[in-house]
């Protein structure tokens, strides 16, 4: 199969190369995952936190909760490694802008003193 290129002569054969080409890669054999860039022991210390948080934490917080729901939904496997996701995002805002970390969604974001 050709792949999609933008044609100016014919717009509808160019939707019909995409569609033949998304079909084509929809019957083969695409695992997909999560990538394995990144600082190996980062990865390794981010999975095990989001376990220990879903796992071991009696704490609630909203970061547990959602995490819970995604593991009913999608298992428990998958939900560590969304909420390791999530966790990276959270800890990623709290480094940029200094923010604390809110154990729920009623309390207010209080910037760290400087």
């Amino acid at each position: 199969m050709r792949a999609f290129l933008i044609c100016a002569e014919c717009d509808a054969l160019c939707a019909k190369r995409s569609f033949m080409t998304a079909m084509a890669s929809a019957t083969a054999a695409n695992d997909g995952g999560v990538s394995k860039c990144g600082d190996a022991l980062l990865r390794t210390m981010l999975y095990e936190a989001a376990h220990s948080l879903l796992t071991h934490s009696g704490k609630w917080s909203w970061l547990k909760a959602w995490g819970v729901r995604v593991a009913q939904r999608r298992g428990m496997r998958r939900a560590i490694v969304a909420v390791a996701r999530r966790l990276a995002v959270v800890l990623h805002r709290i480094w940029v802008d200094g923010s604390e970390f809110r154990w729920s969604k009623d309390s207010a974001a209080v910037p760290m003193a400087a």
